[in-house]
Formats: C-alpha cells, sequence, structure tokens
C-alpha cells in the first residue's frame, strides 16, 4: 500500500505515542489502530504523501487520549450498526418481505 513505508519512517513517533497512551492507562492501543485513527481521522481527505515529516511526527505527537478513545468507541458503534452489510439486495427484500407479500 502507498502509505506502508511511510508508517515504517514514522515508526518510532507511532511507538512513543502508543507507549504514552499505554501510561496513561490505555493499555489495549497497538501502533496498528493508532495508524489507522491518524489516517481516517487525523489527515482525513489530505494527500499526506507530500507532507513534511515534522508535520505527520507533530500531528501523530499532538494526538490525546480523548480523541483516540471517541474515534474509537464511534468506529466500534459503527460497526455494531451495520449489521446487514453482508447481504445482497435480494436478501435484504427476503428479509424485510412482509406475509402478504408471501
Amino acid at each position: 500500500m502507498k502509505h506502508k513505508k511511510l508508517f515504517k519512517r514514522l515508526k518510532p513517533a507511532i511507538t512513543s505515542k502508543v507507549e504514552e497512551l499505554q501510561l496513561n492507562n490505555y493499555d489495549a492501543v497497538t501502533e496498528e489502530q493508532l495508524w489507522d485513527f491518524c489516517l481516517k481521522h487525523v489527515w482525513k481527505n489530505e494527500d499526506i504523501i507530500n507532507y513534511r515529516m515534522h508535520q505527520l511526527v507533530a500531528d501523530i505527537l499532538s494526538v490525546t487520549p480523548a480523541q483516540f478513545m471517541t474515534y474509537t468507541q464511534v468506529d466500534i458503534q459503527q460497526e455494531e450498526l451495520d449489521w446487514f452489510s453482508e447481504l445482497n439486495q435480494e436478501e435484504l427484500h427476503l428479509l424485510l418481505k412482509k406475509e402478504e407479500d408471501e
């Protein structure tokens, strides 16, 4: 993927931030989760490939526990609400079909 090399270059900052979050009792945070948060929230709709490294490092290090946890909770809730995502239109129609339609 296009961000794989960037992740490797930013890994020391990501590791540092994860360790900081873990010191603040956010033990379950992983480097991949933090990276995903940055891509989907901090740099949403941004072309970070052209950013300077110091900008990206500053963005990573400025993530607060509250920001990360809010994002994580919203993401979990959205996944839970997506019950029918694996159904196609025909399956949905059959599932929602009224008795009189049969």
